[in-house]
């Protein structure tokens, strides 16, 4: 392992064990010790022994605590408007629309290929004809790009229609409010062959035109 141990030594001040002595902190036989533990450890072991066993320098041992204490504040750091946005869309279901006034302005906007709405009781209106058309809807958002005013979210939803599971990849883009809730969502996604695709007659036009302007290599 390396070097020797330093034994037959003791670290820091050696108590006075007299019950109710002047280290008997609870006058009741019960001592508090002069040195840390840490201390007690970088103090028994040599310095090239106790950095071979745990592979660390000292320098980062003292540190470890502090960095700790970091690493912590930035994982509990505050959750960006876009972070919170993404978190909304991806556990929204029909019992929990009624948070919508906590995430989106009183004029907030909404945009996506087939309807458009303002204020929170029209979004409202808009995702619960969204629960009835669809079944079994989830969506994951895959990345989030943006500041405090404005974000790209990327995301896929998984739903079921007409008995058959299908998916539907997609882009949103949100602008915010000073207080981090949303002014204005357009979402982006392909109708043609997600909605209008299921229609028999439509979806058979737009499979044609879209294999008549198809660019296909040579």
């Amino acid at each position: 392992m390396g070097g020797p141990i330093a034994d037959g030594q003791v670290t820091g001040t050696y108590p006075n064990l007299a019950l109710d002595g002047p280290d008997d902190v609870s006058r009741g036989g019960r001592l508090l010790p002069t040195t840390s533990v840490d201390d007690f450890l970088l103090n028994s072991f040599s310095g090239s022994a106790f950095q071979q066993m745990i592979s660390l320098p000292l320098k980062e041992i003292r540190c470890s605590r502090s960095q700790s204490i970091k690493i912590r504040r930035m994982k509990s750091r505050p959750q960006t408007p876009g972070e919170r946005l993404a978190q909304f869309l991806e556990t929204i279901e029909p019992k929990n629309l009624s948070y919508i006034p906590q995430y989106y302005s009183s004029n907030a906007t909404f945009k996506d290929p087939i309807n458009y709405g303002q204020g929170p009781d029209e979004l409202k209106l808009i995702f619960e004809d969204l629960f009835k058309q669809l079944s079994d809807i989830s969506l994951k958002v895959h990345d989030i790009k943006g500041d405090d005013k404005s974000a790209f979210l990327f995301w896929t939803m998984h739903y079921r229609l007409r008995r058959k599971n299908r998916e539907l990849l997609g882009i949103t883009y949100a602008t915010f409010a000073e207080d981090g809730k949303v002014t204005s969502q357009i979402d982006q996604w392909d109708a043609s062959e997600s909605i209008y695709g299921e229609f028999p007659g439509l979806g058979l036009v737009l499979r044609s035109v879209r294999r008549f302007v198809q660019v296909c290599p040579k």
